[in-house]
């Protein structure tokens, strides 16, 4: 009979301490999602993520958002570093963060019928294999000082060879790869010089040449904004919304689009797999492609709406890439046999700079 006793003692006590751990994981749990992680960029387009479009998702779930600067390649290198504990729950990148990361796998796959504004989504936005969303969009064009070319009596640059014009020498800025801007327009001079994203030697034969304008080769995408901010740079190419973005805080710069046409330059959002706080992860996302947010993101940062059902005045609407017709005439370079070998394209690049 004692021993009975001592066993149904026993028993309850494990019963105890098992709803002790139960609540306590449940507690634990509910502080896990009251922080988001989120990698971004930096520069004009970090700064109204930060201050305008964030802290709507904030207020709305009651919760913090960790905001991560580094730029969105890099980025996909810790993450990889990460892969086994992450500690990053969803990026903001471009398209060649966006291919890395797949190829990696490290993104996970998101369902749409978990999503209720995907249905709203121009087709562009979502990809085959279900990895990721667009939500944004920019036109890849030229960046130009205003104040340089008016002194000089010079016109708006109207052509991708007007990076390689000998009046611009020493003034020229030029993105590395792997950044993603620079991986559109090294497929997008291919196919100008007539071959592909998959066949770039023609691009390779051109790309030395630009060499001696160049006033530097950058990394990250804010170092342009302080070279046209301080006068260096004089020419570049870059994505819209950076462009206005910059343009918005007083520097004189504009975009020129060339006569060859722009390209398309999709913003991704991707969850990171295995994300510490999925819950909130998918409801950032959700918030992010919603109507109102959209709104925001093109008033604040300039990138073109994915949402279908988002509507922008006649003045926003003529600063931002807007409307499935818009996108149909920017140029859509397919980026992925790049980014399958930018290890290669890189050492390649590096090569030609040093040369």
């Amino acid at each position: 009979m004692a021993h009975e006793r001592r066993v149904g003692r026993v028993i309850a006590a494990l019963f105890c301490v098992t709803l002790a751990l139960c609540v306590a994981a449940q507690g634990a749990t509910a502080a896990d999602e009251s922080e988001l992680v989120f990698a971004g960029w930096g520069g004009t387009l970090g700064q109204a993520l930060k201050s305008a479009v964030i802290p709507g998702f904030e207020r709305q779930h009651g919760v913090k958002v960790v905001y991560l600067t580094q730029e969105t390649v890099n980025m996909v290198a810790r993450l990889k570093a990460q892969a086994a504990r992450p500690q990053v729950d969803v990026v903001a990148g471009t398209d060649a963060s966006h291919s890395i990361g797949r190829r990696e796998g490290l993104f996970e796959k998101l369902d749409p019928a978990t999503f209720r504004n995907f249905a709203d989504l121009y087709p562009f936005a979502i990809n085959a294999d279900g990895v990721g969303v667009m939500f944004g969009i920019q036109a890849l064009g030229l960046e130009y000082d205003t104040k340089v070319f008016q002194e000089k009596g010079w016109p708006a640059p109207s052509s991708w060879n007007d990076l390689w014009d000998p009046k611009f020498k020493g003034h020229v800025v030029v993105y590395n790869p792997p950044n993603g801007y620079a991986v559109t327009f090294l497929g997008l001079l291919a196919v100008l010089e007539g071959g592909s994203p998959a066949q770039l030697d023609p691009a390779w034969a051109k790309l030395p040449g630009l060499v001696p304008n160049a006033l530097t080769f950058i990394d990250p995408a804010a170092q342009l904004d302080v070279l046209f901010s301080t006068g260096g740079a004089w020419l570049a190419f870059n994505g819209s919304g950076r462009i206005g973005a910059l343009a918005a805080t007083g520097v004189p710069v504009a975009m020129a689009v060339p006569k060859e046409g722009g390209a398309l330059n999709p913003n991704y959002l991707d969850i990171v797999k295995g994300a510490p706080h999925p819950t909130l992860a998918h409801a950032f996302v959700e918030y992010m492609l919603s109507p109102e947010a959209q709104a925001l993101i093109a008033k604040t940062m300039l990138l073109g709406p994915t949402n279908k059902k988002v509507s922008l005045d006649e003045d926003l609407a003529a600063k931002v890439p807007f409307g499935a017709d818009t996108v149909a005439r920017l140029r859509q370079i397919d980026s992925d046999p790049i980014n399958d070998n930018i290890g290669t394209v890189v050492q390649r690049w590096n090569k030609m700079i040093a040369r």
